[in-house]
């Protein structure tokens, strides 16, 4: 039984062969045609038409519309213009005009098309939606989206109008809007397949992989051979790491198509996570041999073969994807770390840094390149590109916790992720900043910036004040970026304020310091007409620069500016001028003093100006902080502007007790950790003449009281320490003093200090020997003890003589009985020669000192002997010395 269509081209048929409207019938047994796609027969028609009327414009644009499905644009192109010459008035002609400079990628023409069109039919839904097309492809999204929506409001049940723009939405990231306009489509056609994957990704880009899977399988299940379907769904299988089920998707999608390169590469990505190598490279290489411009392919096999250690080929590969794209960072970056395990440091630098100009905002070659210099052994870049690494990794929120970066930085990066998940702040702010100021900026930070956003400062300036902000939070990598490349534009030159905070970042960070610096002074001092403010920057820079004759030349030329005449003040030396200055200075007003000599009173923020206020003075009381310190020492100030208490800039807030405790204890723990691997592992490796056991028992004895304390003043107590070691300082007194105040509530700390210190031979057997006799003095103190009860209190009686030995008193003193009887000694002598007991340690060991060298004429011989027998190796020295 033949169907309407072949009864149609039947009757079109007997009318030809019987010449009953030939041409007509031509035309119209084309269009039939047109319909069972059969598009040669269809052209054999309206060609024959056309021969037969070469004015009939209906057959040229009908054949134009055959010539577009067959791809032979040129042709189309003829008979669209053709069937526009025969009627200037036919809009459907301008259309598929339109279509086919869109095909020929003449975007332009194609637009001027679609638009005439219009003109001619304000109704013509399709024009609309055709210009939409167009529109779309230049990433025009807005006009795009107005012609989708035009087409829409003309035929409401425009199916691939609503899924266009859902596909726009989704590339705006207005992925409820994307899958309303898909439900739609849905909605209208339960049937359209195409629909059904466009939802499925949206659901794909929510991590909503469950409704995702629903709408592949029913893509799937409208049509067994829609390959893409099996693919995306092959997708999510891998993401929930289904490897099983991914590979039999992307499988069967290369069965269904045979060049699907994609299908390739996806199954390459699942056999790599499985470790089936040779499995991946396989497959790899199939989707390079069916498109060789493959660049994620190169890529990958580049990645299996650098896995595999095979370093030429994957090196290789990556250079092929740099041919193909020369802006391709992944290529450099993987290319370099092939050349750092090949130890081929200067290429692999050259790869690196071409990833940077590339795009300064790839986190992870800052990482390799921390590696790198860490390899090399230049710890001043090392450290700059690992905050590099952290500044860029927080930013994209993703961040590889390599033992290496949290060797450096394990506080602040665990700190840092419980705050990005916590508070909607701005990452720059906090980045590199100590735990402990941290914890009192959260809320702060957040009303700085709402402060910005509403105030009348022009966007240059917030920035501005966000990079100073940056440098006080505690992190000048930050703030250096913001002056680098935000700030520094030669249309708009850096304000005085900025200059000094940009040199003084460089010289922080040891970045091109000197010629930041150098510019920054010249451009400054070659300014005209500048202000008391801008003098007292200049002098600030020539400060940074070393030069204090320059410098206090601005600061008296700025007098009236009233940071430079403190900064004057702190440089006067003779005494008549000084009386002068203190007048002028108490003449001033008294708020703005105690600002700049106290710091900040513990007030709110409540208006935008206070807040405005409040941070300009707290900038210039920290400059200030230097000056502010000789001046007390070289003046006499009245009682209000005594005390200096130097805030760090967001003390006056601080997180709610119960976050607070929550962050303390971690770090507490943290830190205690730290320092008992430290000091244990330090002794361990001191102790090496000591019985295994023995040594075993007394560093346990060590790790337990400081882990029982769980205080963090033995941290900052010990660190403090070390800090005085390292800047030449003395050590002996700082630990003196640091027993002085008797302020750790376990005395057995001190004692560790010492021997840790002695052993380390940072303090010689005679300091050891003053220090741990100034520690029992001290305990027998403030614990109202005995000497014996005081010795106990130290020294468990099962270590005794391991810590004699650790703290050099072992040469005649074995055993704690011995040491009793000894100090008894001393402390009785002590006394009897009415030398007073003292609580300063120089005090008391300059005491000591005077007690041990008394002579033998002076004292009794009896009293001699027991004196000499008690502390022989320590009389020696000090007879020696003394």
């Amino acid at each position: 039984m033949m169907s309407d269509l072949e009864k149609k081209i039947a009757l079109y048929t007997q009318n030809i062969e019987n010449g009953i409207d030939v041409i007509n019938s031509y035309f119209q047994r084309g269009n039939v045609y047109q319909d069972l796609k059969n598009y040669e027969l269809a052209l054999k028609d309206y060609t024959k038409a056309i021969e037969l009327d070469k004015n009939y414009s209906h057959a040229y644009y009908n054949r134009g519309i055959v010539y577009r499905k067959l791809k032979k644009y040129e042709l189309a192109l003829r008979d669209c213009t053709k069937a526009i010459e025969f009627d200037k008035n036919d809009s459907g002609a301008y259309n598929n005009r339109g279509n086919v400079y869109h095909e020929l990628k003449n975007y332009d023409l194609a637009l001027e098309d679609f638009t005439k069109a219009i003109e001619l039919d304000k109704n013509y839904s399709h024009a609309y939606y055709n210009r939409g097309i167009v529109y779309q492809g230049l990433k025009k999204y807005e006009l795009a989206l107005n012609d989708y929506t035009k087409a829409i409001e003309l035929d409401k049940n425009y199916l691939t109008a609503y899924n266009n723009r859902g596909i726009i939405y989704r590339e705006l990231k207005k992925y409820e809007l994307a899958l309303d306009n898909y439900t739609k489509a849905i909605e209208l056609d339960k049937n359209y397949l195409t629909a059904y994957n466009n939802r499925g990704n949206v659901y794909h880009e929510l991590k909503k992989y469950e409704l995702a899977l629903d709408n592949y399988t029913k893509a799937i299940e409208l049509d067994k051979n829609d390959s893409d379907a099996y693919n995306n769904r092959g997708i999510i299988y891998r993401e929930l790491k289904n490897y099983e089920l991914a590979l039999r998707d992307y499988t069967k999608t290369i069965e269904l198509d045979k060049n699907d390169s994609e299908a390739y590469f996806n199954r390459g990505v699942v056999y790599k996570e499985l470790k089936k190598y040779e499995l991946a490279l396989r497959d790899y290489t199939k989707a390079i041999e069916l498109d060789k411009n493959y660049l994620k392919a190169y890529i990958n096999r580049g990645n299996v073969y650098s896995k595999l250690k095979n370093y030429e080929s994957a090196l290789i590969d990556y250079t092929e994807a740099i041919e193909l794209d020369k802006n391709y960072t992944d290529a450099y970056n993987n290319r370099g770390s092939v050349y750092y395990d090949l130890k081929n440091y200067e290429l692999a630098l050259k790869d690196y840094l071409q990833v940077i100009e590339l795009n300064k905002e790839y986190s992870t070659v800052y990482l390799n390149l921390f590696l790198l210099y860490d390899d090399i052994g230049d710890f001043v870049k090392m450290k700059f590109y690992g905050h590099l690494y952290l500044y860029y990794s927080f930013k994209e929120r993703e961040i590889e916790l390599r033992s290496t970066v949290l060797n450096l930085w394990q506080d602040n990066i665990y700190n840092y992720k419980f705050l990005l998940e916590n508070f909607a702040i701005d990452f720059d702010s906090f980045l590199f900043v100590n735990y402990k100021s941290k914890l009192q900026h959260i809320q702060p930070i957040e009303d700085y910036y709402n402060f910005l956003c509403i105030s009348n400062l022009d966007q240059r300036t917030k920035e501005s004040q966000r990079a100073i902000l940056n440098y006080y939070l505690g992190s000048p990598v930050a703030a250096y970026i913001q002056y680098d490349e935000v700030l520094d534009e030669d249309y708009y030159p850096l304000t005085a304020q900025e200059l000094y905070y940009y040199s003084l970042m460089a010289d922080i960070l040891k970045l091109d310091a000197e010629e930041i610096l150098n510019a920054a002074i010249e451009e400054l001092a070659e300014k005209e007409d500048k202000s008391a403010k801008d003098l007292y920057y200049l002098g600030q820079l020539y400060l940074l620069n070393s030069n204090e004759v320059e410098a206090n030349e601005c600061f008296k030329n700025s007098q009236e500016f009233v940071p430079s005449f403190i900064l004057f003040m702190s440089f006067e030396k003779d005494k008549a001028t000084q009386k002068q200055l203190l007048e002028k200075l108490l003449k001033l007003n008294q708020d703005v003093l105690i600002s700049y000599f106290t710091g900040y009173p513990r007030t709110t923020i409540e208006t935008e100006n206070s807040f405005e206020t409040q941070f300009e003075h707290y900038f210039f009381t920290t400059e200030l902080f230097a000056a502010v310190s000789k001046i007390k020492e070289r003046y006499q100030l009245p009682e209000y502007l005594q005390g200096y208490n130097h805030l760090k800039i967001w003390e006056t807030f601080y997180l709610p007790d119960s976050e607070q405790a929550i962050i303390d204890k971690a770090f507490q723990n943290h830190k205690i950790q730290e320092l008992v691997d430290t000091i244990t592992q330090d002794l361990e490796i001191k102790l090496v003449s000591i019985d295994v056991t023995e040594k075993t028992n007394y560093l346990e004895k060590i790790k337990h009281s400081l882990r029982e304390d769980q205080d963090l003043d033995i941290r900052e107590a010990f660190d403090s320490l070390l800090k005085t070691l390292k800047e030449n300082g003395n050590l002996e007194n700082h630990l003196g003093q640091m027993i002085e105040k008797f302020q750790l509530e376990k005395i057995q700390l001190y004692l560790y200090f010492i021997s840790y210190f002695y052993l380390q031979g940072n303090l010689d057997s005679y300091q050891a020997f003053s220090l741990f006799s100034y520690l029992l003095e001290t305990v027998s103190l403030k614990k109202s003890k005995a000497i014996k009860e005081s010795l106990e209190l130290l020294i468990p009686s099962d270590f005794s003589e391991l810590f004699i030995t650790t703290i050099g008193l072992s040469r005649h003193l074995y055993k704690l009985v011995h040491l009793h009887k000894a100090y008894n000694v001393l402390f009785e002598d002590y006394s009897a020669y009415q030398l007073q007991k003292e609580s300063h340690y120089m005090t008391f060991k300059k005491n000591i000192n005077t007690y041990i060298s008394i002579n033998k004429e002076t004292l009794s011989e009896e009293m001699f002997n027991k004196k000499f027998q008690c502390f022989p190796a320590i009389i020696e020295h000090n007879l020696k010395n003394i």
